[in-house]
């Protein structure tokens, strides 16, 4: 993988070495030496993406196959671009974007650029400016859990009826640091409350570093969650109901000072 806001072209970094780990350590990765490496029979840079490494393709080949190649799909976190490009192959006839926080970001040609914070109340219609409902949207950002709870708070109700809402990399919760803090932990195991009806979920699937959610055919186009839960809801950000906080936010979030990508 390349660095942010060099040249996009540059050769990626080997999984596993110690170039790499240091990259990954300088965006927020506190043990980056347990990626795994890339497993064997799958060809260096077939995608220039770490969804190989991470071993979460064979997921996204299964929901290509159900969505089909004219599948709308925007990822969360850009970085150098290698899943916009796997994206763009995987969705030959769709409509592919990326949002990043980060304008050095690079966006393969042919995609859609949204540069803006990932928990921003704004993107919600930045996005419906090129499409009303899309059918796969993945976050792949900060891994932080407050941002990512809003950032799903936000987008959840763009996603169709019948699509699909990804959250990548939720293993990291488990890692240490994490106490005091509403980690990805924390977000993964009130994805399990979320299957309440009034929320348009059909189905939470877990498997490493993955959590995809279904939203129900027949869910209408307003099923939503609210971004941020009150103070009494601060272990469930996402339960279906509770107010939003005044200052909009969840205590103790600051929702500014995390990195809007991480890896793509």
């Amino acid at each position: 993988m390349s660095l942010p806001g060099t040249d996009p072209q540059a050769t990626l970094l080997p999984a596993g070495t110690a170039e790499m780990h240091g990259v990954l350590r300088s965006m927020g990765w506190q043990h980056p030496e347990r990626i795994p490496a890339v497993p064997a029979g799958i060809p260096d840079g077939a995608f220039e993406t770490d969804k190989i490494v991470q071993q979460y393709m064979p997921v996204y080949e299964e929901l290509a196959r159900e969505l089909g190649p004219a599948a709308r799909v925007c990822e969360i976190g850009v970085w150098h671009g290698g899943s916009l490009a796997t994206w763009k192959v995987k969705f030959p006839d769709g409509l592919i974007a990326g949002v990043d926080i980060d304008p050095r970001s690079h966006w393969p040609e042919g995609t859609v650029r949204v540069v803006c914070p990932q928990d921003d109340e704004s993107l919600p219609g930045l996005l419906a400016g090129h499409s009303a409902q899309w059918d796969l949207i993945i976050d792949d950002a900060s891994h932080d859990g407050t941002l990512t709870a809003r950032t799903f708070g936000h987008l959840w109700p763009l996603v169709r009826p019948g699509g699909y809402y990804v959250i990548e990399d939720w293993f990291v919760g488990w890692w240490e640091g994490q106490e005091g803090t509403y980690s990805m932990l924390d977000l993964a195991r009130g994805m399990l409350e979320f299957l309440r009806g009034e929320s348009g979920a059909e189905e939470v699937r877990y498997r490493y570093g993955l959590i995809i959610i279904r939203k129900a055919a027949h869910a209408g186009n307003m099923a939503q969650v609210p971004a941020e839960p009150d103070r009494m809801a601060r272990e469930n950000p996402l339960r279906v109901g509770q107010a939003a906080s005044p200052d909009g936010g969840v205590p103790g979030g600051n929702g500014s000072g995390h990195p809007g990508h991480v890896a793509a």
